[in-house]
């Protein structure tokens, strides 16, 4: 793209890779905390012998996605400040910009635009296995690859997921835009933005299409990542 160009012209290819020690650190602690998170807590609700077993998985993954966001969501602070232009925080790794949040603006600012992210994850999720589903249906009666049912079910799996995952993220890229806004200000030198306030800035200054930024990118990587997730979940499952 034309930003990923410019960003290789004025600071090298290592521009590319600014925040990665909070996308990898974030990444890792959030899906290994959600994995022992769900497993744990169904083992503590006994699925097998409860009489609200079809809803015990519901409210497990529900659980399980909130404690993974609590940890997830300082690390995506951190990651979006040091992805600014000129890098204005110059926060040197994940742990320093956690550091320097508490000391300058306090521990509430880690987590500046949670509401918000909670209610993405949230709903990503639920778009995310409801296309899931849909496309996984409709791929299964009309599309056989091979003979080889195994192999059928893990193409129709990675496809389906690769197609929810993308309309999942085309659908809740305006959030996704409104945490950035959220993330990017300095709470010691200005007031926490509030939500309303934040829609009505990005409409009156950008119109409608202000929600709309970064919909390429932000689309591509959650098709990326939830065949990842699903990926996790069957390696999981095949370990136990």
């Amino acid at each position: 793209s034309k930003m990923g160009m410019q960003i290789v012209r004025d600071e090298g290819p290592k521009g590319l890779y600014r925040g990665l020690t909070c996308t990898v650190g974030g990444s890792l602690l959030s899906y290994t905390s959600y994995f022992l998170m769900y497993e744990n807590l169904k083992k503590s609700f006994d699925v097998k012998n409860s009489k609200y077993k079809d809803f015990i998985p519901f409210i497990t993954a529900f659980a399980s996605s909130l404690i993974s966001d609590c940890i997830y969501i300082p690390c995506d602070v951190v990651r979006t400040r040091m992805q600014l232009e000129n890098n204005p925080y110059q926060y040197k790794h994940l742990v320093h910009g956690i550091r320097n949040i508490i000391s300058k603006e306090g521990f509430r600012s880690c987590y500046l635009g949670g509401p918000t992210f909670f209610a993405l994850d949230m709903l990503h999720g639920s778009f995310t296995f409801g296309f899931y589903e849909l496309f996984s249906d409709r791929i299964k009666k009309n599309f056989r690859f091979s003979e080889n049912e195994i192999e059928n079910t893990l193409k129709v799996s990675l496809m389906s997921s690769s197609l929810a995952g993308a309309i999942a993220g085309f659908l809740t890229n305006p959030l996704d835009v409104m945490i950035t806004r959220f993330q990017m200000v300095d709470t010691s030198q200005q007031k926490r933005l509030k939500l309303r306030q934040v829609v009505h800035d990005i409409y009156v200054n950008e119109g409608l299409k202000g929600f709309t930024k970064g919909p390429v990118s932000y689309t591509h990587l959650r098709a990326h990542e939830t065949p990842e997730h699903l990926v996790c979940r069957l390696l999981l499952e095949k370990k136990k």
